[in-house]
């Protein structure tokens, strides 16, 4: 037995260490009133959603997406292809434009002219250019390229105009509309040249070609008389 202490009394019970509740792991509390700026927590990152995933927004984003870049390519595909159709199409105005500018002279040139040759020749260049223009022009409406009048009579020169003016003034005008008519006719080969080698189809060529051979015919014609 234990003896007993002064008094009589009993010491008090040791506490069994056993029994005690286990101490709380982590970090120690900081006194720090700042801990949150100078630590601030990092916040949870959340799993991104997936662009096919079940939300209809996101699927209707990748929609839009898709037709974006349908439209795009579409437009760089037409305006690819309406530029190498410009590119041939060219050729054919320049052609009509000529011809329009033979048809103007020629027309002067019938009126004015005082001698046979020269008549003679006003009168076939008009009769012949003038056929060739409109079966032209059919070719180029029926492949959708229609021309209007203004356009047609863009590049009629004044110059021209004026020359043949102060022929008639000065009775020098037969052989001013020979010279004018033989520069118009070569030029107007030359068109012809260009356009044929820009890639028409068969048909195109073939008209091309016939409007070529009356053309030299014209310029062999104001070259001998």
């Amino acid at each position: 037995m234990n003896p007993e202490q002064p008094g009589g009394q009993l010491p008090p019970p040791t506490p069994d260490q056993s029994q005690a509740p286990a101490p709380i792991s982590g970090p120690a509390p900081s006194n720090n009133p700042y801990e949150f700026i100078m630590n601030p927590q990092k916040p949870s990152r959340k799993p991104a959603a997936l662009i096919g995933g079940n939300s209809t927004l996101q699927r209707v984003a990748v929609i839009i997406g898709i037709v974006a870049v349908v439209i795009i390519a579409g437009a760089i595909l037409s305006s690819v292809i309406t530029a190498g159709s410009k590119e041939k199409t060219a050729g054919l105005l320049a052609v009509a434009q000529q011809q329009t500018e033979l048809i103007h002279i020629a027309t002067d040139g019938a009126t004015h002219t005082t001698t046979l040759p020269a008549q003679s020749l006003a009168q076939n260049v008009l009769a012949s250019v003038t056929s060739d223009s409109n079966s032209l022009l059919d070719y180029m409406a029926k492949n959708s390229q229609k021309v209007s009048p203004k356009l047609l009579t863009a590049k009629q020169s004044t110059t021209i105009d004026a020359s043949l003016k102060t022929a008639q003034e000065n009775n020098t005008y037969d052989n001013t509309f020979k010279d004018v008519i033989q520069t118009e006719l070569n030029d107007y080969t030359l068109a012809l040249q260009k356009a044929y080698k820009d890639g028409l189809g068969p048909k195109g060529k073939v008209l091309l070609a016939k409007q070529y051979n009356s053309a030299k015919l014209l310029l062999t014609a104001s070259q001998s008389n």
